[in-house]
């Protein structure tokens, strides 16, 4: 069965923030900028995220982020949507570049299913966007993007396949780079034992 994503969650824009925090750590909110987003893994990096102090902002509480919300990154080449986690230790909200993905219908869909079906649907994308250079897909777009939606017990495997997938993907990577250095070091000791 297929449905529009917008009868499964609600699309939302980020937050204006008119002074982005600079890796700032003493505010009381995390703040997800586009420098926060882990492409290749799919993933929010948790150690570059900045914290924005409360009182420079005016935000409903209503708009914090939590647990099963995604950050869905609508320019350029990589369009993915982003789960938030749920270890977070204070509130989260995302800047204005981001679309806010949020109040999933979790007895229809999951999360991670939606948010796995939205990062393969590159085709969509490339029909959908605006801008001749650089692509851009709107909320509006993004809200008009058909979800096939399985039942639950094959959501729910999609997505352990998936979270499978990434960490093997950073557990090679790893490897690679463990290789990288011992032979960094190899050559190391070579030159200066020549």
């Amino acid at each position: 069965m297929k449905q529009r994503i917008i009868d499964l969650c609600k699309l939302s824009n980020g937050a204006n923030i008119r002074k982005m925090p600079d890796n700032e750590q003493s505010g009381d909110i995390y703040v997800i900028q586009y420098k926060n987003i882990d492409f290749e893994n799919e993933l929010l990096d948790l150690k570059s995220i900045a914290k924005i102090s409360s009182k420079e902002l005016k935000i409903d509480p209503r708009d914090f982020l939590s647990e099963g919300d995604m950050v869905f990154t609508g320019n350029g080449n990589k369009n993915k949507a982003i789960l938030i986690p749920g270890n977070m230790d204070l509130p989260i909200i995302a800047t204005h570049h981001f679309t806010v993905i949020s109040k999933v219908k979790k007895h229809e869909i999951i999360p991670e299913y939606l948010a796995l079906f939205i990062n393969q649907s590159g085709k969509f994308f490339n029909m959908a966007s605006q801008g001749s250079v650089q692509r851009n897909i709107s909320k509006e777009n993004l809200s008009t993007l058909e979800v096939s939606v399985p039942s639950l017990e094959l959501q729910k495997r999609a997505a352990s396949i998936q979270e499978l997938i990434t960490k093997e993907k950073k557990i090679t990577q790893q490897l690679i780079d463990n290789r990288q250095r011992l032979m960094q070091g190899i050559i190391n000791e070579y030159i200066t034992n020549q």
